[in-house]
């Protein structure tokens, strides 16, 4: 299932160098391509990376990228931020989340608990008028939830996994970086 409708981020490099870096590099590489939005929970977050391509899963997974050191000039997260999500320190390899419409300030003072959890962008625009409150709310993973188990979907039959169980999955079709020119005296 697709909306059809683009969803625009901007990352914001200074948040977290080394995570932007990686996310803009995956981004060109084209490896979230046709990748599910495995973990859809209202309130909380959605949450992607699995790569569609298997090479590009097996690849990437096995890189990941040392935690960003906290700064002190870093908002809080806000819902529309994204981050990466992962498994311990120094584990962010191409799973990144979304922070949902309406979590609670008490999950939002949570996320950027675990050192892997620094925000490197935001959606651009209301959230209201993203695909954001279009998806199809999966659950939450396993052992969580009753959603889609990432154990499943990181093997080489992962996408057939979610295509029996999930008939009702969104996925990004297409994922391009467009850059733009920074001007000093505008604001961000």
């Amino acid at each position: 299932r697709e909306t059809g409708q683009p969803l625009n981020i901007r990352v914001i490099p200074w948040w977290s160098p080394r995570g932007a870096s990686r996310f803009l590099e995956l981004v060109r590489d084209h490896y979230y391509d046709g990748c599910a939005l495995n973990r859809v929970v209202p309130n909380f977050l959605t949450q992607f990376g699995i790569a569609a391509d298997t090479e590009k899963r097996r690849h990437w997974r096995s890189r990941p990228i040392t935690d960003d050191p906290k700064r002190e000039d870093v908002p809080s997260f806000l819902p529309g931020m994204i981050s990466y999500a992962g498994s311990g320190p120094d584990s962010r390899s191409g799973e990144v989340f979304i922070v949902m419409p309406d979590t609670p300030q008490r999950q939002l003072e949570h996320f950027g608990t675990n050192s892997w959890e620094t925000p490197f962008g935001i959606v651009q625009g209301k959230l209201e008028g993203t695909p954001i409150s279009k998806w199809h709310v999966t659950g939450d993973i396993k052992p969580f939830g009753d959603g889609t188990d990432p154990q499943k979907i990181y093997q080489d039959d992962g996408y057939e996994y979610l295509g029996t169980h999930f008939p009702e999955l969104d996925y990004i079709e297409t994922c391009f970086v467009e850059e733009i020119e920074l001007n000093a005296d505008k604001e961000l």
